[in-house]
């Protein structure tokens, strides 16, 4: 009886054991702990490891790969040939698995630039290029907080469908590391979040001290960054995802932010259109730095990280100024401009594509390309052009350049391929207008429509288009 009463005890004991295991592996868990470092030019593979949930799996990567570099969303493999040095920076990944449960990591991506230098010397007559003369001035402060917001009651959330109701005014979005996409509401002063997966929609009151609530980045540091201005007074803020707390920082007088965006470096980087200015934020310290410099355009406006590592930035027409690309140099403080062919043009987005250019839109219904080697600089009509002004843009893993077009009552979202410059274009059902967009983890393009007030999403796939109304 001892015998039995043992195997018995025994044997709950391992079925005890037996329930935890299968419990714990239910999730998938990313157990990758690096990835190796690359070579500019040297062909690069790495596969990341998952334990645990029910195959198959499906990988996203939260963030632009390096130049050159994709992930295979099936076999979660990162391969190709870098096209430049880039990094080291932290890229989020996700898994999901047959089940829809996932999970997040963050990895650090260094792809070393080869020491030998492009032979080339040739310059496009259509482009002129400019040293900016004068020394830079360098200001370090540490940010004071202006106000910090505590949410005192759940935030709002709404499940919804595609369709419904006219909903708020949204300017920009972004991707966050939390797996969800973010975005600003500037007339309902609140910041939103929206689950690519259940379409639940989570708004928090910003209470902004200031009117204009535009600009938004997810940082290294997991918080959501965002910007607010007037006149000649700026406030940079953040949400924390877990908790939903806001802290809002007082930036020196006479800094207005334009745009913000998440560096290479891990900082926070904002232009300024108070002056000649461009703002690096160390969210681990709260530290300010700010460079001041001469330029002969009208000032860095929308921002994006080359391939080179520079960050590079637009500068519209304006009074006498003519449209320029400004390129500032964070390890030297140089500054260098490049004229954009149409001089009277107004420059509204940059951003890096997958072929290592800066792609830009204009007002006036183009796209623009320029080579951070040459600096040249090609310009391609759309198509509806000039009847369509051009928003955001950004690029996408089905390694085409996405972008948001508006007239009227009649909106697109449009494509561009880099390798071929054929632009397709898809109708917008429900659309007033069109402004920000960004890559989601789940493979769509996200985008924000300011007149419905909507959070949109395209497949790149399908060109199937889903309508989301903020509440």
């Amino acid at each position: 009886m001892k015998y039995v009463t043992r195997m018995v005890l025994l044997t709950i004991v391992l079925i005890g054991l037996l329930s935890t295991s299968c419990a714990s592996s239910k999730t998938p868990t990313i157990i990758t702990n690096s990835l190796p470092e690359g070579t500019e030019g040297a062909a690069y593979s790495q596969t990341l490891q998952v334990h645990g949930g029910t195959p198959p799996y499906m990988w996203f990567a939260m963030a632009t790969l390096p130049p050159g570099l994709q992930l295979d969303p099936v076999s979660g493999v990162i391969s190709g040939t870098p096209l430049a040095g880039w990094g080291p920076a932290f890229v989020s990944f996700q898994v999901t698995d047959h089940t829809g449960m996932g999970s997040f990591k963050q990895l650090l991506i260094t792809m070393n630039p080869t020491t030998t230098t492009a032979s080339t010397t040739l310059s496009p007559q259509t482009t002129s290029t400019t040293a900016i003369p004068g020394s830079l001035i360098t200001t370090t402060v540490t940010l004071s907080i202006a106000q910090t917001i505590s949410p005192t009651t759940s935030p709002t959330t709404t499940s919804l469908t595609t369709g419904g109701p006219i909903g708020y005014n949204v300017v920009s979005i972004i991707s966050g590391t939390d797996g969800n996409l973010w975005f600003t509401e500037p007339d309902s002063e609140k910041i939103g979040e929206i689950s690519p997966v259940s379409h639940v929609i989570t708004e928090y009151n910003v209470s902004e001290l200031l009117p204009n609530l535009d600009g938004i980045a997810a940082g290294s540091d997991g918080n959501i960054w965002f910007i607010e201005s007037a006149g000649k007074t700026g406030i940079i803020g953040k949400i924390s995802p877990a908790t939903g707390i806001i802290i809002e920082y007082n930036l020196p007088y006479n800094y207005r932010p334009n745009s913000i965006i998440a560096g290479p470096d891990g900082s926070l980087w904002f232009s300024s259109s108070g002056g000649y200015e461009i703002g690096k934020i160390n969210p681990a310290t709260d530290v300010l730095t700010l460079y001041s410099f001469s330029t002969t355009g009208d000032g860095p406006e929308a921002m994006a990280f080359g391939s080179d590592g520079n960050l590079w930035f637009t500068e519209s027409s304006s009074g006498n100024f003519v449209a320029k690309i400004g390129k500032f140099s964070p390890k030297t403080g140089s500054v260098t401009e490049y004229t954009v062919p149409t001089a009277n043009a107004e420059l509204e987005d940059i951003s890096t594509g997958p072929d290592g250019n800066l792609w830009l839109t204009e007002e006036d219904g183009k796209i623009g390309k320029i080579s951070p080697e040459t600096g040249n600089i090609i310009e391609y009509n759309v198509p509806t052009s000039p009847q369509k002004t051009l928003g955001g843009i950004a690029s996408s893993s089905d390694g085409n350049v996405w972008f948001t077009e508006t007239a009227g009552l009649i909106n697109n979202i449009g494509k561009i391929s880099p390798a071929t410059g054929i632009i397709t274009e898809y109708n917008v059902p429900t659309s007033g207008q069109l402004n920000g967009i960004t890559a989601g983890p789940d493979g769509k393009l996200w985008f924000v429509d300011g007149g419905p007030g909507k959070v949109d999403s395209i497949s790149p796939t399908t060109g199937v288009i889903n309508e989301y109304p903020v509440p």
